[in-house]
């Protein structure tokens, strides 16, 4: 196994207050986290500064402390789908850079 750094922006994460009213927290800004891979599929996410939401109005928030795992919260597919086009992106810009 090993660690992928990416960029994640736009998570979402539900919560419920009082078993009946959900509210959508909004992450606040763009992180780096780190992907601990097996292969080409994600197993946990690490949030390397940690990852605060808040709500519609900013009346209710929710923060994770840096380095904390968030596979819960995260698409795993989606991270696999990005890591694959960030890798295919780098090898492209090499092939251009070095001239093949």
């Amino acid at each position: 196994m090993f660690g992928k750094a990416t960029l994640v922006k736009e998570l979402t994460v539900p919560i419920s207050i009082d078993g009946g009213i959900e509210i959508i927290l909004t992450q606040v800004s763009p992180v780096f986290v780190t992907c601990i891979m097996d292969g080409s599929k994600v197993k946990r996410v690490h949030a390397d500064a940690g990852i605060e939401f808040l709500s519609d109005g900013g009346f209710i928030g929710l923060s994770y402390k840096p380095g904390y795992e968030i596979t819960d919260i995260c698409n795993r597919a989606a991270l696999e789908r990005q890591i694959r086009a960030e890798a295919e992106e780098n090898e492209a810009m090499q092939a251009h850079i070095q001239g093949d």
